[in-house]
């Protein structure tokens, strides 16, 4: 794959925790670059620090020192309003829990991140990107009357509706079954690979990490490319 433009540049980055009377680096002096349409994945045991580096580079936590830089946007730099701001307008998050609103339709669960950011067109885009992952005929459906495949399916579409620069995925198919995950990463690889985003997926599953073009693996809050 050719290397498009930087996306995202972090530097020396560490997060420090007090447990008791203890100092625990979970993410200690990470140093990373992921360019457009590439997708990294990170492995690592529970507790290696992979959701504390997730939660860093969405502006969810701050680091204890160094740089996050996103699309040329210094976010260890932003107000917190600022930062808030910009994660809805530049960055997708994929949780494993799918995370949707169960009280809301699936358009209407991608519509209200496109509204939340500010941006026009919301359902025009929304059901778009739900024909665009299989479920043009399920946009009425609430959460509950999916699968957890289809579930899944809508929060890739709401993390891609605004077609951000950045997307996060924490363990996305850590719910699914084989079948299930296979049609999830063929869908969110794609839409990387088109729209020229970047993209961190977070796995515990080598066979989804293997289809990714690089692979970290994560221990005690650091990054080694494998």
């Amino acid at each position: 794959m050719e290397a498009g433009p930087q996306i995202l540049v972090v530097k020396d980055l560490t997060k420090i925790y007090q447990v008791g009377p203890s100092q625990v680096r979970a993410v200690n002096g990470i140093n990373l670059e992921i360019r457009s349409g590439e997708t990294v994945a990170v492995m690592g045991p529970s507790g290696s620090g992979k959701t504390t580096l997730l939660h860093l580079i969405a502006g969810l936590e701050r680091p204890d020192n160094g740089s996050i830089q996103i699309g040329g946007s210094y976010l260890h730099k932003m107000s917190d309003a600022s930062i808030s701001a910009f994660r809805a307008r530049f960055i997708g998050f994929i949780f494993q829990a799918f995370n949707l609103i169960p009280t809301l339709t699936a358009l209407e669960n991608v519509e209200l991140a496109r509204r939340i950011a500010g941006l026009r067109d919301a359902k025009k885009h929304a059901a778009e990107l739900l024909e665009r992952v299989d479920l043009g005929e399920r946009t009425k459906h609430k959460p509950g009357q999916l699968s957890g495949g289809e579930q899944q399916r809508v929060a890739i579409a709401r993390a891609l509706v605004n077609n951000p620069a950045l997307i996060l995925a924490d363990e996305p198919t850590g719910e699914l079954d084989s079948e299930s995950s296979r049609g999830v990463i063929d869908i969110l690889l794609t839409a990387v690979r088109e729209r020229g985003s970047a993209c961190i997926l977070v796995t515990h599953n080598p066979d989804v990490a293997d289809v990714a073009d690089r692979v970290f693996t994560m221990r005690d809050g650091r990054l080694q490319e494998k």
